[in-house]
């Protein structure tokens, strides 16, 4: 007599009796066409549940308040990238031109030109990284990921770093209000992130949902 395979469910992954109509698990139906050579094999089913496991106890595990130490030191340390960069840049500047300050109002408007073009550099350099990364340098070395809080993919869309990255502006022109909510809030999250949908994740926990993503 030929025995039945045993049955998988296509949500949980959770193995069922052979005769099971739904699973036992989460309670969906198992019933299902019957299987051809374009269904999903066993092994790839197994290497989903393996990473859905690992998701859920194996990934790094951090306290809020460590998440959020190192997120200051992230940003600090894309600070002074940005601030080296633009130092050069603005070294090589002058001594290709030669451009002196000869009055206070020249040197004024050096000032607002030089901020402009820090912060145009700001966001290319953000604005790379998170498109195709999701972590610029500073959070790839404190081991850190940026990704959207309601989306299946663990990735963020241009509009989204653009709009984050404006929003973090102003709310450090208005006192460095994002930082100081961030020790208040409950998960100490920025408010940036809070008011653009997105959440830092431990790298560990960023490369798992991209490997599980890419069995789907």
């Amino acid at each position: 007599m030929k025995q039945r395979p045993v049955l998988r469910c296509r949500q949980c992954y959770a193995i069922n009796r052979p005769e099971a109509a739904a699973c036992f698990r989460c309670g969906r139906s198992l019933a299902s066409p019957s299987p051809g050579p374009s269904d999903t094999p066993a092994w790839l089913w197994q290497e989903k549940a393996d990473l859905l496991e690992r998701l859920q106890y194996g990934a790094d595990r951090w306290s809020p308040w460590t998440l959020w130490a190192r997120r200051v030191l992230a940003a600090a340390v894309d600070q002074l990238l940005v601030v080296g960069l633009f130092g050069l840049i603005a070294l090589a500047a002058v001594l290709l031109t030669g451009f002196p300050v000869v009055s206070t109002w020249r040197y004024l408007s050096l000032r607002i030109q030089a901020g402009l073009i820090f912060l145009l550099l700001h966001f290319l350099y953000t604005f790379v990284f998170q498109v195709f990364l999701s972590a610029t340098p500073g959070y790839w070395m404190m081991g850190l990921a940026v990704v959207p809080v309601a989306s299946p993919y663990p990735w963020l869309t241009p509009g989204r770093v653009a709009a984050r990255w404006l929003c973090l502006w102003v709310l450090m022109a208005l006192g460095g209000l994002s930082f100081w909510w961030s020790l208040l809030d409950r998960r100490h999250w920025f408010l940036h992130d809070r008011l653009t949908g997105t959440r830092p994740i431990p790298q560990a926990e960023y490369q798992l949902r991209m490997d599980l993503l890419l069995k789907e």
